[in-house]
């Protein structure tokens, strides 16, 4: 079994609360509690209220209320150095791409184009991404990213080699956006590790990219796909979920996607990190109302006040991540491969490790 360590960040105050709208299901939850233990460090941070976090591999990131993103490492080196890797005026949201070849942090702005940062560099000028304008949502996998636009439609770049584009390009990378095919009304999207889900304004929900253990939810039998570049199973353009009409958000993990619904629990589909797969959307024990959350090799939900994981969605035990209680609800969470994040009701930053030893580092806000 897994253990999650906690680990605090102050960082001023702000966050979203839940009755707020989110845009990336991996940004998202009710509130909970939290608390950290161990020994504190200090560090100068920008002063200003932290609007977002995102996480994303062993990296986490947070954008500040008047633009500026700062990141750190998730890793057993402590104490963890934090990063102002740059200034986005305008900025509304960020996602973190955590590939060798990327390794980039993703700023969309208010006017609708989308910048990126080094995310190890330090106060650099922003990127903008060429070819994107009226974007609406980000949304960052392993190797690659994707971008909602206002009209409805979806472009991605990065990597491609289990045809995590969706354009049906063949090509194993595209450093410019190319739209994805097939796709209109889409209201929300998610990108996992190889694939993206996409959601659309009726509660229906297409998938593309690597199609190994059920992660695409076509309930198509192993084989039936084509293999890409990669040596995967996979599909190059996105490929409707069976069954599934009433969802109203979206997580992506590492091989398994899951879907809020308007009725009944949430649903899953693909493989986690046990032999237990699906490859049709099929209920979770998670409660109906539970906002999903996915970190890496696990899918976790907030409900009623309390974090539970689990490596099985469907039959699975719920284990109760307990982070304690007195650092107050949380606001906003986040995951990655190595953590999870999330903003606490004060404004504080409060993460959690799945192993190494308990540390707390209280930043100057």
């Amino acid at each position: 079994m897994k253990r999650y360590f906690p680990l605090l960040v102050a960082l001023g105050c702000g966050g979203r609360t839940e009755a707020e709208p989110t845009l990336d299901a991996a940004n998202r939850g009710p509130d909970a509690a939290a608390s950290a233990t161990g020994n504190s460090t200090s560090s100068e941070l920008p002063k200003e209220a932290i609007a977002q976090i995102a996480v994303n591999g062993g990296r986490a990131c947070a954008l500040g209320e008047a633009g500026t993103i700062s990141c750190w490492e998730l890793t057993h080196n402590r104490p963890y150095t934090v990063t102002e890797v740059g200034r986005a005026s305008g900025a509304v949201q960020i996602a973190v791409s955590t590939s060798f070849l990327d390794h980039k942090v993703y700023a969309r702005l208010r006017d609708g184009r989308v910048v990126w940062f080094f995310a190890r560099n330090t106060r650099a000028q922003g990127q903008a991404v060429v070819g994107l304008a009226d974007v609406i949502q980000i949304s960052a996998g392993g190797a690659h990213v994707c971008a909602l636009l206002r009209g409805g439609t979806v472009s991605c770049w990065g990597e491609n080699v289990s045809g995590q584009l969706g354009s049906g390009f063949e090509g194993a990378r595209s450093e410019s956006p190319i739209l994805v095919a097939g796709l209109g009304g889409i209201v929300e999207i998610s990108a996992g590790e190889f694939s993206t889900c996409a959601r659309d304004s009726s509660g229906s929900v297409k998938c593309w990219g690597r199609a190994l253990g059920g992660q695409l939810g076509d309930d198509a039998p192993e084989g039936a796909h084509p293999v890409c570049v990669g040596a995967d199973a996979c599909s190059r353009q996105p490929i409707a979920v069976a069954g599934l009409s009433d969802a109203t958000a979206l997580t992506g993990g590492l091989n398994c996607n899951c879907a809020e619904r308007r009725d009944g629990p949430p649903v899953c589909w693909g493989s986690m990190s046990t032999d237990a797969y699906c490859g049709r959307p099929e209920p979770t024990r998670f409660a109906a109302g539970t906002s999903m959350v996915a970190a890496y090799t696990e899918m976790c939900g907030l409900f009623g006040g309390a974090l539970r994981c689990t490596d099985a969605p469907g039959v699975g035990e719920l284990r109760p991540i307990v982070v304690g209680s007195p650092l107050g609800p949380l606001k906003t969470v986040a995951g990655g491969w190595n953590a999870m994040c999330a903003i606490l009701a004060d404004g504080q930053i409060t993460c959690w490790e799945k192993d190494g030893p308990p540390t707390s580092i209280t930043f100057t806000p």
